[in-house]
């Protein structure tokens, strides 16, 4: 919104409501003529961050339409559930408003990112501008150093509006360490470019050609999501695989599939939203066996998702002829496969281990998720010890948890360092509530934040890598 020339300084604006007008108010009134360039999205707040459908289509259409950017934006916004995983990576400058002092930790540590105590947007404009170089707020004896005023500002008793001070971490570095310097210096323009990629595109960042590519010198891929127990996030896993593999291999004109194949508790898929009837594995099985043609699958809002779901009634389990038909028909169907199966070893002795062994018979890669739970990593041990898993290409997605002892646990480490020594590579996924909250909502949990999506983005590569290419027909 700068009226001429090129700005110095560009914010943008995530905060809501009226706040978010009042800031862009007095941040456009601030400095020369034209040297501030005030950014306000159709979409802010985390959602920024995590839209898509037609949020994102709305904020993609708003970046296109705006003025190019030519210096390193601040970005003011403020604190929400789930904001500080969000902005873990993000290379801008971003000010975060909190209600409360005791949320300013959760800020402390996360580089570029300063958070104060404050409701009241004027004087988190006043803060950013002062620090950013904009303007000089005149102070009563300021003190010699501006930074130290900044952290050490005692706040009035009583007043929750009154700034306090900023975090440690995002300032002053590591908390309890030495005084850091200020950011440096705007960067060029197409820096700036790939900052706003970032930003707005990484809602859902295009994956690379390469990986669909991968995926289809693999094809069909299968990939088969086992677990020793529940509770270590096989469901989320095989949900954010299809849905990266869909992604991947969609601008090639080809699909992917999921299919729910835990017959001990079919209920996964039936929250996800689809498009179309659905027509349960039971039925396509029943429907193969007696030489019909299954209808087409309903597909999921994530692109080039087909979904199969297990019936919620109660019934038998498959044959292994049965699971080669329909693992056939839908390798015909599909440039990859990603099978969720039950919470069992692979073996004969009950109908859903029999199934599991199976399908791990079918697949090109098994995947068994574990969290930092010692019989869950005992669980992952003991899955990569049987004969039918023995000589697969296995990949272990490792939800990190989030209290420092534990990852830092000697016990961890050793399970985990088992697992390698078995085989097993290890791909580290954030502990988010969100990768539920997801499933819950029925939208795709590759959008539920960035640093979420990234860990199952390195895990969908990881996948595709371990798989064996597809075998030269002869003649």
């Amino acid at each position: 919104m700068a009226a001429s020339g090129r700005a110095t300084h560009t914010f943008l604006i995530l905060l809501e409501g009226s706040p978010a007008s009042e800031a862009a108010v007095t941040l456009e009134r601030a400095g020369p003529q034209g040297s501030v360039e005030v950014l306000l999205p159709p979409v802010r707040a985390l959602r920024f961050l995590t839209a898509g459908g037609a949020e994102g289509a709305a904020l993609d259409e708003w970046w296109r339409s705006s003025r190019p950017v030519t210096t390193r934006p601040i970005v003011l916004v403020g604190h929400e559930d789930g904001l500080p995983n969000a902005l873990q990576g993000l290379d801008a400058e971003f000010w975060v408003a909190v209600p409360e002092p005791r949320m300013l930790g959760l800020y402390a540590g996360l580089a570029n990112t300063r958070a104060m105590v404050t409701t009241e947007p004027r004087r988190l404009v006043e803060v950013v501008l002062e620090a950013s170089g904009v303007i000089a707020i005149a102070k009563p004896e300021p003190p010699p150093d501006p930074l130290q005023l900044l952290a050490e500002a005692a706040p009035s008793a009583g007043s929750p509006d009154t700034p306090r001070p900023l975090t440690r971490g995002a300032v002053l570095g590591p908390a309890g360490g030495s005084p850091s310097r200020r950011p440096g210096p705007p960067r060029a323009a197409a820096a700036i470019g790939q900052l706003f990629d970032r930003l707005g595109q990484l809602r859902r960042p295009a994956l690379s050609r390469q990986l669909g590519q991968a995926i289809l010198a693999r094809k069909p891929l299968v990939v088969a999501v086992v677990s020793r127990k529940g509770g270590v996030g096989k469901t989320a896993s095989a949900a954010a695989l299809a849905a990266l593999l869909g992604e991947a291999v969609d601008e090639f004109g080809h699909t992917a599939a999921l299919v729910d194949a835990n017959i001990g508790n079919p209920d996964a898929w039936g929250r996800l939203e689809v498009r179309g009837e659905a027509i349960t594995v039971r039925e396509i099985v029943g429907r193969l066996m007696r030489g019909e043609e299954p209808p087409s699958p309903p597909y999921a809002q994530t692109p080039a998702l087909a979904v199969y779901p297990e019936s919620r009634e109660a019934g038998d389990g498959y044959t292994p002829a049965q699971v080669q038909r329909l693992a056939n028909y839908l390798k015909a169907r599909h440039a990859a496969l990603v099978v969720d199966l039950p919470n069992r070893l692979p073996a004969f002795s009950s109908p859903d281990a029999a199934l599991a062994a199976a399908w791990i018979a079918e697949a090109g890669v098994v995947v068994i998720p574990t969290t930092a739970d010692p019989a869950a990593l005992l669980g992952v041990t003991e899955y990569l010890a049987t004969e039918s898993v023995r000589g697969k290409p296995v990949v272990v997605p490792y939800i990190v948890p989030r209290l420092r002892q534990i990852r830092t646990a000697p016990e961890v480490h050793e399970l985990l360092e088992r697992i390698r020594s078995a085989g097993g590579g290890v791909v580290e996924v954030p502990d988010d509530d969100r990768a539920t909250l997801a499933l819950i909502r029925r939208t795709a949990i590759t959008e539920a934040g960035l640093a979420l999506r990234q860990g199952y983005v390195a895990l969908a590569a990881r996948v595709v890598e371990a798989a064996p290419p597809r075998p030269e027909r002869e003649g």
